[in-house]
């Protein structure tokens, strides 16, 4: 959808984070990672996706986002010699 699609995927997400509704053609990264409770939380959710809400902000704040530098700093593993993606393997992280 090359106008308004990426709004429309964010509504849809927000909705599918508010709700128990599940479009199948929305793939929705924010999925039970936090939960959306406030009425204000739930319509920024509805109109900017799951990650505008506060428990989004907080969620992406922590460091809990995933990437491989969030994990490497959650375990205090320093990068070096290896590959940040050696050292996840190792761990089991990935």
């Amino acid at each position: 959808m090359p106008y308004a699609g990426t709004q429309l995927r964010k509504t849809a997400q927000g909705i599918e984070a508010t709700t128990g509704i599940d479009f199948p053609f929305v793939t929705d990264p924010s999925n039970k990672k936090f939960q959306v409770r406030s009425n204000i939380d739930i319509a920024k959710a509805i109109l900017f996706g799951p990650y505008a809400s506060g428990a989004g902000q907080k969620y992406l704040n922590d460091g809990s986002s995933g990437s491989a530098d969030d994990i490497l700093k959650k375990y205090n593993i320093k990068k070096g010699g290896s590959s940040a993606d050696d050292i996840l393997k190792k761990y089991g992280i990935q």
